[in-house]
């Protein structure tokens, strides 16, 4: 039978508190350990990547030395994202808050992020193409968790188009209001209303949409929702069934201009 005295109830609080906040520790210190454990293998597919980009060990074709670009950027950004959790742990730790804001040249990122997926939408006989206006404006922004946001987003449109349909990366400035956003179309089958309401919930996946055998996590658009509000932006989803889907990155142009805590 549970007391009904106050001090009673507000100590099985503070426990139930204490307990949460020990298992969030937890869960915060196994994401940092498993990033640790990842810089070692991404390192050496960085240097073998630049090994074989160099032609250190021989001449190659232009498309195999192209193709170590491509998994040299892959593996760097990779490395980037689990130095930022890392970083972001070690500041929690401390009691600290970090935010890398840098200069972003957006036009740059959504040429590189157009290289990283070039190859996975050929395979998969899809046409992609990615460009933004020239009045695009440098952005203020977290560059690593920018990138993370886009490659989720084509990954997910080139892996829910079917063949010989297509997937865009395109732009737009409002400069009344400030206002800069990057959009990712794709032909895929579309959503419905309801499955709309809950793409961007953890672990939940839209039933047979891959078109390429392709397998997830439903974990992309949650973690890119997730990171576009840290960013100070949103992510916006549009869908029609039949027709395919347009997902909006609104980002700040200024955010975290006149905070710059790291480089």
């Amino acid at each position: 039978m549970k007391s009904n005295d106050p001090k009673n109830a507000l100590r099985e609080a503070e426990r139930a508190l204490a307990g949460a906040l020990a298992r969030e520790r937890d869960n915060e210190w196994q994401l940092a350990e498993l990033a640790h454990e990842l810089r070692t293998p991404l390192s050496a597919m960085l240097t073998g990547s630049e090994v074989i980009a160099g032609e250190h060990l021989g001449p190659l074709k232009e498309s195999y030395r192209n193709q170590a670009q491509v998994v040299h950027t892959a593996a760097q950004q990779l490395l980037a994202i689990c130095d930022r959790i890392l970083s972001e742990a070690m500041a929690r730790e401390k009691g600290e808050t970090r935010s890398i804001i840098k200069e972003v040249n957006a036009a740059s990122m959504v040429k590189d992020v157009h290289q990283l997926f070039a190859g996975m939408a050929e395979k998969r006989n899809v046409k992609f193409s990615a460009s933004l206006p020239p009045n695009f404006p440098i952005l203020h922004t977290d560059p690593v968790k920018l990138h993370q946001v886009l490659s989720n987003v084509v990954s997910n449109a080139i892996k829910f188009t079917p063949s010989r349909g297509k997937v865009t990366i395109s732009g737009n400035y409002d400069s009344k209001k400030d206002a800069a956003i990057i959009v990712v179309a794709d032909q895929g089958r579309g959503m419905s209303a309801m499955e709309l309401m809950n793409v961007m919930q953890p672990f939940v996946q839209v039933d047979d949409a891959a078109q390429h055998g392709d397998s997830g996590t439903g974990l992309g658009l949650a973690i890119s929702a997730r990171l576009m509000k840290e960013l100070g932006g949103r992510l916006e989803v549009r869908s029609q069934e039949g027709v395919g889907t347009v997902v909006a990155l609104h980002i700040p142009p200024k955010a975290g201009k006149s905070k710059n805590h790291g480089t």
